[in-house]
């Protein structure tokens, strides 16, 4: 009688082993499928301009470091 209790106990933990991986490998799947239909969505890319940025930086640094002598 124990003999059949153990067998069945390993009986249901492979199936519930097997329907948790087979619920994992559906979950990622839908996962993928949801983050490529996501990013077809998104098609927009925003340009933006850095060389005013990047000029302003480097005139405060060059007044910063450097003396009023060398500035002119």
């Amino acid at each position: 009688m124990i003999d059949l209790l153990l067998q069945y106990g390993l009986f249901l933990a492979k199936a519930v082993t097997v329907v948790i991986a087979a619920l994992f490998i559906i979950i990622t799947i839908a996962n993928v499928g949801e983050r490529r239909r996501h990013h077809e969505e998104d098609g927009d890319i925003e340009v933006m301009r850095l060389n005013e940025r990047f000029e302003h930086f480097a005139n405060t640094l060059r007044m910063t470091v450097l003396d009023r002598n060398a500035l002119k």
